[in-house]
């Protein structure tokens, strides 16, 4: 996105917030990680199956169209490669941003949107306020919105 994803604060607060609706996005984005690697996991197991299964099948392969065997597991596997390249992206976004993360941003992701633990919970595991915690968090999506390129990394 362009710099109108980013809204000035006033005077002296030092810091710029990240657009609602694209840190909307961003925190969906995390929610969904881990569903993501294990949807991959099961498109590999998937994909697989499809290889063993098709080469050695013994059902007849006759005529042509819909009702086809081939022609269904073709399209099939296509539809999951597809998808596990969009899975593949997404999962690798995520992780650039964990890496350009501090450690306190990491424990606090890992906590509040892959283990979905309660933020007072967060605050006590951590030793932080409820003021921290939020400004950790924020910092934290601020970070992969820029590894993302979805906000400028200068300002």
């Amino acid at each position: 996105m362009a710099l109108t994803s980013i809204i000035p604060l006033p005077r002296g607060w030092g810091r710029v917030a990240i657009d609602p609706t694209l840190k909307a996005g961003i925190e969906s984005d995390l929610r969904r990680y881990k569903r993501w690697k294990a949807r991959l996991k099961e498109i590999d197991n998937l994909l697989s199956d499809i290889s063993i299964s098709s080469g050695t099948s013994d059902q007849p392969s006759g005529g042509s169209g819909i009702s086809d065997p081939t022609f269904r597991t073709t399209v099939n596997r296509s539809r999951l490669w597809q998808e596990r390249a969009y899975l593949q992206r997404r999962i690798s976004r995520v992780e650039n941003a964990l890496e350009a993360m501090n450690d306190e941003q990491k424990t606090l992701v890992r906590l509040w949107y892959f283990e979905e633990k309660d933020r007072r919970y967060i605050e006590a595991e951590m030793g932080i306020e409820k003021s921290t915690f939020y400004r950790i968090r924020d910092k934290a999506l601020e970070r992969y919105g820029e590894v993302a390129g979805l906000i400028p990394l200068v300002r």
